[in-house]
């Protein structure tokens, strides 16, 4: 799957953009900084009007699916979110994210958006780095799955930890053959997935005085890769639980919503912590934006934005400092048969 973003002005005219968009242009991608974004891709029409000028004058994220974008020399087809975004309370441009099939081929295949050499070292070190520590904590779960095993609570504990170990060994070997989009999503059940987590995070959250609640919804199956969702809502809940003190709580959820006629399931984290800096918020929206090596959780955050992003979804923060901080992930649902749904 080729992914694409790319910010625009009010005026139409492109703020910025990944590097391998300049790509996917056969050029530089500084070249296409201050240029109508017609220049990029072919002009995106909904209801008779430029779909990014109207999702600008509404003030409204708009989702384009199916839209076969024709250049001289190539065909693809592509689903594409539009969505506004402000600076200190004034409309300032929007982002665009392309996901693009290649439209010229009877397969259907997506396109292979290739990963970046720095990417590549980036995996190879973190991926063998986790090995040997990794290798300690299987020996120390499985010598406490023996000696405990009659107590039922710390079986279900040590069991779910055995299958997070197989399958992070699993996911350590396959990225470092693959890409990141090539694992492929199975179709699977949100609700399940929280309900493990939060059995997964509660000797976590009681020793820092944090209470995590869940709130389940009835909601479609979604098309998504196991293992990388599962670290996209714990890197959400790993950050909550580290900067709330004793006495706070986190609440896990997840439903359903219809916006621009389209479904999505949705998966919310929510704390009444200390809240995120305004230029944080903006940084996650940035599609250039990388995680600040210096500070390991800003890690954490480019991983959840990348994995729902490949799942073909966004994300949405709420939070201001001093008034704790609200994230959801957004995903299109597997399925249009969803029903009435929130607005």
């Amino acid at each position: 799957m080729l992914v694409l973003e790319f910010c625009v002005d009010k005026n139409l005219c492109i703020t910025s953009c990944q590097e391998h968009a300049g790509q996917a242009h056969a050029g530089d991608s500084k070249d296409l900084l201050g240029a109508p974004y017609t220049r990029f891709i072919p002009q995106l029409i909904y209801h008779s009007q430029d779909a990014v000028g109207w999702a600008l004058a509404h003030r409204t994220a708009l989702c384009l699916e199916r839209v076969r974008l024709e250049w001289p020399d190539s065909t693809l087809c592509a689903d594409l979110a539009i969505e506004p975004f402000e600076k200190e309370g004034i409309l300032a441009g929007a982002r665009i994210r392309m996901l693009a099939y290649d439209g010229s081929k009877s397969s259907g295949q997506p396109c292979r958006l290739h990963r970046s050499e720095e990417m590549d070292k980036l995996v190879i070190m973190l991926s063998h780095g986790v090995r040997n520590p990794l290798n300690a904590i299987k020996g120390a779960v499985t010598y406490l799955r023996s000696r405990y095993h009659s107590d039922p609570e710390l079986d279900e504990f040590t069991g779910i930890m055995t299958e997070e170990i197989a399958r992070l060994e699993r996911f350590i070997s396959g990225f470092l053959a693959t890409s990141f989009h090539d694992h492929s999503p199975v179709l699977l059940n949100i609700n399940d997935l929280l309900k493990k987590i939060v059995v997964y995070t509660s000797l976590q959250a009681q020793a820092a005085g944090v209470e995590i609640t869940l709130e389940c919804a009835s909601v479609v199956p979604l098309r998504f890769n196991a293992f990388q969702m599962e670290q996209a809502i714990l890197n959400l809940l790993n950050n909550a639980i580290a900067v709330l003190e004793p006495g706070g709580w986190i609440r896990l959820s997840s439903g359903k919503v219809r916006r621009n006629e389209r479904d999505f399931i949705f998966v919310e984290v929510a704390d009444n912590g200390p809240g995120m800096p305004q230029e944080k918020i903006e940084a996650l929206y940035n599609p250039q934006s990388e995680p600040d090596r210096s500070r390991d959780r800003g890690f954490g955050l480019f991983i959840t934005r990348e994995v729902v992003y490949s799942c073909g979804g966004f994300l949405e923060v709420d939070s201001k400092e001093g008034s704790g901080t609200r994230i959801r992930l957004m995903l299109p649902a597997a399925d249009s048969g969803i029903g009435d749904s929130d607005r």
